[in-house]
């Protein structure tokens, strides 16, 4: 099987995109704590609560919402990734700064990471990359 590299970076990016936005939607009020003085760095432990009440009020799926909420609490830079072990805490981290970069800030990163992390792929698939 062969895959042009352009559309291998394409079915990616538009996977990506779709798990992000589907975890963003799970994340309403993630970062209401940083409009607290004790929010200022560590705002997901003070966001889960509010984030809570809002999921609640929405009537957001009962089994859903503490998955969210976990991921709300330690969706800050400040834990290290060992503390965000389940992957829509990882989701919420990355989508996050993705939100931080912008449209330009996604572009250099998919730019800089994407073309090295598909052609490790390569290697490790050992297909025949276009």
């Amino acid at each position: 099987m062969v895959i042009n590299s352009n559309q291998a970076e394409k079915r990616w990016q538009t996977i990506l995109i779709k798990e992000l936005e589907k975890e963003m939607k799970k994340a309403p009020s993630h970062d209401i704590g940083r409009h607290y003085p004790e929010g200022a760095r560590e705002h997901g432990p003070i966001s889960a609560p509010y984030a809570r009440q809002v999921l609640e009020r929405i009537q957001f799926p009962q089994d859903k919402i503490e998955p969210a909420i976990l991921a709300i609490k330690y969706h800050d830079p400040t834990f290290l990734s060992s503390k965000r072990p389940q992957i829509e805490a990882k989701i919420l981290f990355d989508a996050d700064k993705i939100d931080a970069f912008g449209a330009i800030g996604i572009s250099r990163y998919l730019i800089k990471y994407a073309v090295d992390y598909f052609k490790k792929l390569k290697k490790e698939l050992k297909i025949n990359v276009a």
